[in-house]
């Protein structure tokens, strides 16, 4: 259609500003905070550039998202939007996930000295995991150094490697980076997210070939939660896109930075508007939150930010609505008691359902939550910990896997019939424009003599062996190779096996506990549960309801020394919920050292005076 013709998709109503932002030709930096619609501004910038060709095909957008969770929610969006045809030149992907696409695809294009040999290797993901090949290299030396500063010094600056700086730490670092792309008789090839970004920054910048190829590809680039950006991220992304044609539109919130200790940039806002010439935008309409809970977001905001601006809430909302307060406990017990009675009246009385109320901690979620959980289920009311579970349900193959599971057993399940039918068509390479009907009936014909032989044989299985040898039946059946060029994530290291027994074991576990696959595949997909989670996994997320529970001096234990990240937090939070939230004090709770301890808010008094002062939260006792 012309631009001129376009309209927000499903009626959307997108602010001046926004407005604005969906149909720009420039680069853009777009503020936007909690509630303001981040995701559906750039859901409804992809149609408009898709649906026009203005992104000409067939070139494609590429959006980076910070967690898989929302590149995954966000592509969804996109489709839902503008249809799965013009959505497959939709890429979404995290940071992470770009940068090993790159290096995964064209490896061989590096030095000999930076390249991994066979283009093999592992992800490493842990610093524990990290420190422990760093002995197995140089024991003492490791031993002998801080290790927080041998881990950043893999990667403090660009690659290559000085090779005639003899400073032992970067001697040190050098010698990894050998070991590390080449392998050792203790260990195989293996690299961090870190490396891998300087690898794929490297190489992007030593073959103009595959420069012009990615400037060929992608016309335009979404960047969201751009706060949380690294200086190694945003190298990769000056690297591929500075002083080019290609159209990017960063979108982020300063206030709800909550990353700078993994390696976010404080500057990176400056950075892009300098260096990119960003035009800077600023979304002022709260979606999200009941007006009386932006009161108190206002108050945060005007702590944590110079240029702050003056949050609107939805012409949805009454003036009056929204719910703020503070419950003091004596103990834990009776904590986890009156919250799990609060949350069954919630389910019960007001036919809310499981998945609009979120328990959120700053911390150990299995600490902090088991009391709770253990009540809850008391009560019927199923409860998990969230974090062992969201980044797994985020994965392409899961989905695929899962879909297949839930029309074997339940042949009435349109959308996992639908996706998994759409698949079928992306490996066969049949466009949805040409794909007749007979081509349909087709697939839908060999895939359900598939699944009925699929279904029997899985109400046989005996334990998660089993199982995860039909999973790997499942994929066999759409061919490993195709689901690998589709998402190439998957094709280096054991990666892709750990994941399959990883999803036996969580499906075997369900399957064990609830008796029957129909309720297991629903608990995995977390449907009717309580989900608890940390801020920082709860980014990005809204809920009707918010439980936090323990705000407390031990569970901001760094306040003192990063009172602005763990405010950001504290923002984060809050503006999780739509319409009520509630936070929980307690004089005694089990402390990490497995003993029951007093708690206090000294430190975090801040935080305490900023509710009381927007004169919305009240103040409980039990």
């Amino acid at each position: 259609m012309k631009t001129t013709e376009w309209a927000p998709v499903d009626g959307f109503d997108l602010e001046k500003a926004a407005l604005e932002a969906v149909k720009s030709d420039d680069n853009l930096l777009v503020t936007a905070g909690p509630g303001s619609g981040k995701t559906e501004l750039l859901a409804q910038r992809a149609s408009f550039l898709l649906e026009t060709d203005t992104c000409v095909n067939p070139r494609r957008i590429l959006a980076i998202s910070f967690k898989r969770d929302a590149a995954k929610n966000l592509h969804e969006r996109v489709a839902t939007r503008c249809g799965p045809a013009l959505a497959r030149r939709f890429v979404s992907l995290t940071y992470d996930g770009f940068g090993k696409s790159l290096l995964d695809h064209f490896w061989k294009a590096l030095s000999e000295d930076y390249r991994p040999r066979d283009g093999n290797y592992d992800v490493v993901l842990s610093d524990r995991d990290l420190i422990s090949l760093f002995e197995i290299i140089d024991r003492n030396f490791t031993m002998s150094n801080n290790r927080q500063v041998l881990i950043k010094a893999l990667t403090s600056g660009k690659l290559p490697l000085d090779a005639n700086d003899s400073y032992p730490l970067n001697t040190f670092a050098r010698s990894i980076w050998r070991s590390f792309l080449q392998g050792t008789k203790s260990f195989p090839q293996c690299l961090t997210f870190s490396m891998i970004a300087r690898l794929a920054e490297y190489l992007v910048r030593s073959n103009p070939l595959l420069h012009k190829c990615i400037l060929a590809t992608y016309s335009h680039v979404f960047l969201d939660e751009f706060q949380d950006t690294t200086s190694l991220q945003y190298d990769l992304m000056k690297t591929c896109f500075h002083n080019t044609k290609t159209v990017l539109t960063a979108v982020g919130d300063n206030k709800q930075r909550i990353m700078v200790w993994a390696g976010a940039d404080r500057e990176v806002f400056e950075r892009f508007r300098g260096e990119f010439s960003a035009k800077p935008l600023q979304l002022l309409m709260n979606h999200r939150s009941a007006p009386r809970l932006i009161e108190i977001q206002r108050i945060l905001a005007k702590k944590l930010s110079d240029d702050h601006v003056e949050l609107k809430a939805n012409k949805k909302w009454n003036p009056d609505e929204g719910v703020c307060q503070i419950w003091n406990f004596e103990d834990y017990e009776t904590e986890a008691r009156v919250v799990a009675d609060q949350i069954s009246q919630w389910i019960l009385d007001e036919g809310l359902d499981s998945r609009d109320i979120c328990i959120i901690v700053k911390q150990r979620p299995d600490l902090y939550a088991e009391q709770l959980i253990d009540d809850l289920h008391k009560k019927n009311i199923q409860a998990r910990n969230e974090s062992q579970l969201q980044d797994l349900l985020t994965e392409n193959v899961v989905k695929i896997v899962l879909d297949f599971i839930q029309i074997a057993i339940s042949p009435k399940a349109t959308q996992g019939w639908s996706d998994t039918v759409d698949l079928i068509k992306q490996i066969q390479c049949i466009p949805e424009s040409d794909s007749s009907d007979n081509d349909v009936r087709t697939i839908e014909k060999e895939l359900s003599q598939s699944l009925a032989s699929f279904g029997a044989t899985l109400m046989n299985t005996q334990d998660s062996d089993q199982v995860g040898a039909l999973i790997w039946k499942i994929i066999e059946y759409f061919s490993l190779s195709c689901i690998i060029s589709i998402f190439p994530q998957y094709k280096k290291g054991t990666f892709l096996k750990e994941l399959i027994k990883s999803l036996a074991e969580q499906l075997w576990k369900y399957r064990d506990l609830h008796g029957d696959w129909g309720t297991a595949l629903d608990a995995l997909r977390g449907l009717n549960t309580v989900p608890i989670m940390t801020i920082h996994k709860s980014k990005g997320l809204e809920f009707d309801t918010v439980v936090f529970l323990g705000l407390e001096d031990s569970a901001f234990w760094s306040f003192r020394t990063q009172s602005e990240e763990d405010t950001c937090a504290f923002f984060v939070a809050l503006s999780r919920a739509k319409r009520r939230v509630f936070f929980t004090f307690s004089n005694l709770r089990v402390s990490t050292r497995g003993r029951v301890e007093s708690q206090q808010k000294a430190s975090i008094s801040s935080l305490y005076k900023m509710l009381e002062s927007s004169g919305v939260a009240e103040e409980r006792y039990f």
